[in-house]
């Protein structure tokens, strides 16, 4: 398909989705770029504030929630710091864009070599990274060996 699917205008913008420029998903691209999300219905699920939360499956326990006036969560968790710059991480890696550096610096206030330099450079060395001024991405092999690659942003 990644050959295949250029051909006729798709782009490959994350490992496992290709689009048309302009028709990506903009929920997975939230998720990807660590934005904030509404989880709403049964059973849906959100994110905002490094809080994960969740909705209950059981529809009459959703309106009965919803309808005392307080958010529906069924459950909370509230993802840590190191969990947080993890998940960053490796999610941003998933895309074609990788991790944004400044913005690694704007919400964990380091700067990304001072955390993760060592591995960047093992990392570029096998051709699994590449790294410009503004990002570090995965490369065309990267894509392919993207799982280990994150498990070397697990701290």
């Amino acid at each position: 398909l990644t050959e295949t699917l250029p051909k006729y205008g798709y782009r490959r913008y994350e490992i496992s989705n290709l689009a048309q420029t302009g028709y990506e998903s903009r929920h997975n691209l939230a998720y990807w770029q660590d934005k904030p999300y509404l989880g709403l219905g049964a059973g849906a699920h959100g994110y905002y504030r490094q809080k994960r939360v969740q909705n209950p499956f059981d529809i009459k326990k959703y309106i009965k929630k919803c309808g005392q006036g307080v958010l529906p969560f069924e459950t909370e968790e509230t993802v840590d710091a190191k969990a947080h710059m993890e998940e960053f991480c490796f999610l941003a890696l998933r895309t074609i864009w990788g991790i944004n550096k400044q913005n690694f610096e704007e919400v964990f206030h380091k700067d990304i070599h001072a955390v993760y330099g060592e591995k960047i450079a093992a990392l570029r060395q096998k051709n699994l990274l590449e790294e410009t001024d503004t990002a570090v991405s995965l490369t065309t092999k990267g894509m392919k060996f993207g799982n280990s690659v994150f498990g070397e942003f697990l701290l």
